[in-house]
């Protein structure tokens, strides 16, 4: 599935903004509520977006999401598809309620903090959509009075498929799989590995502390979430300083890594953890750091595999067929 990634670059913050953001994610929370019924727990809702609705405000960013929110919207009313969600994005529940994304961040226990964490410049925004809606954005731009220059096209890229050998039996571990496929090559040891455990070839020694942590990844840390929820769980270190030890290894290992690790080691040591357990972790966190996605990201991703393989399970003869229908009248290809 071709998709182009488009950055939503952040603007000066209008003052006003702020009350206008909290009464379109608050009327689009009563909506959500409405869907859900009784069992919608509106209270956790309503502290996660009041939370975000503070962050965003400190941090500049309520007229850049209301922006983002209504290009997204002009988008899927040119009838373009609108992928569910990319990066720390998804992490934020602010973008799920204004529809920039589609993916619930509360119910798939993704971390608001990858998105509004403090660092050089605002985080982007990021929407993908169909290869076909690439060349009509201008025009619709223009069309509906929002400013060309505020979208950069950063490329194209292709959602890949893991070998039949992975066969996912649930949702988590088609997030596994996306965040092991994404970065991991598949011919690879630690992908074998993997691999192997999640069909009970092979077993993965982890200390009883963590696998509540890695329950959802066969034991092993695949989500930058993971080392921040550790972090911050068993090291008793800071929200920030949680997060910031995930950023020292990914997308790579950095320097910062060992001074993060140094206080990680001493707040787990202080709560009673063994030496042999707080080394084990750190070590998988050097492993596989590198070659982590986020949750959200994976999250998203897993997504558009689950409805294509709906796709090709439910209307297999028009699925054979797009590549055909792409080739020969891709303007047509919604």
């Amino acid at each position: 599935m071709g998709l182009v990634n488009l950055v939503f670059d952040t603007m000066a913050d209008n003052p006003n903004m702020r009350e206008e953001l909290s009464v379109v994610c608050e009327r689009a929370l009563d909506d959500l509520g409405d869907q859900h019924g009784a069992s919608f727990d509106r209270n956790r809702y309503r502290q996660r977006l009041r939370w975000e609705l503070g962050v965003a405000s400190d941090m500049g960013l309520c007229t850049a999401f209301l922006v983002t929110g209504k290009w997204t919207e002009y988008i899927r009313k040119g009838g373009f598809l609108v992928g569910p969600g990319r990066g720390a994005t998804a992490g934020a529940l602010i973008a799920y309620l204004l529809g920039i994304t589609q993916v619930d961040p509360i119910v798939h226990q993704l971390l608001p903090e990858r998105f509004f964490y403090p660092r050089k410049g605002h985080p982007p925004f990021y929407v993908e959509v169909s290869r076909t809606c690439d060349a009509r954005l201008r025009r619709m731009a223009a069309e509906n009075s929002v400013p060309a220059e505020l979208v950069q096209d950063v490329g194209h890229h292709g959602i890949g498929s893991p070998r039949q050998e992975c066969a996912p039996a649930c949702f988590e571990d088609v997030v596994a799989f996306a965040s092991l496929c994404g970065r991991i090559p598949l011919d690879s040891g630690i992908a074998q590995l993997c691999i192997d455990v999640r069909h009970k070839r092979e077993e993965m020694p982890i200390p009883d502390v963590f696998k509540p942590f890695l329950a959802h990844s066969w034991n092993f840390p695949l989500y930058v979430e993971q080392i921040v929820a550790i972090a911050k769980e068993v090291g008793a270190m800071s929200p920030q300083g949680a997060m910031g030890m995930g950023w020292s290894v990914f997308p790579k290992l950095t320097s910062a890594y060992a001074r993060f690790a140094r206080l990680f080691k001493a707040g787990a040591s202080a709560r009673g953890y063994s030496t042999a357990d707080i080394d084990c972790i750190t070590s998988l966190f050097v492993v596989f750091g590198p070659s982590m996605f986020t949750r959200a990201h994976s999250v998203s991703h897993a997504h558009i595999t689950y409805w294509t393989a709906w796709l090709k399970a439910h209307h297999a003869e028009e699925f054979g067929m797009a590549p055909e229908l792409l080739a020969e009248a891709p303007e047509r290809v919604h």
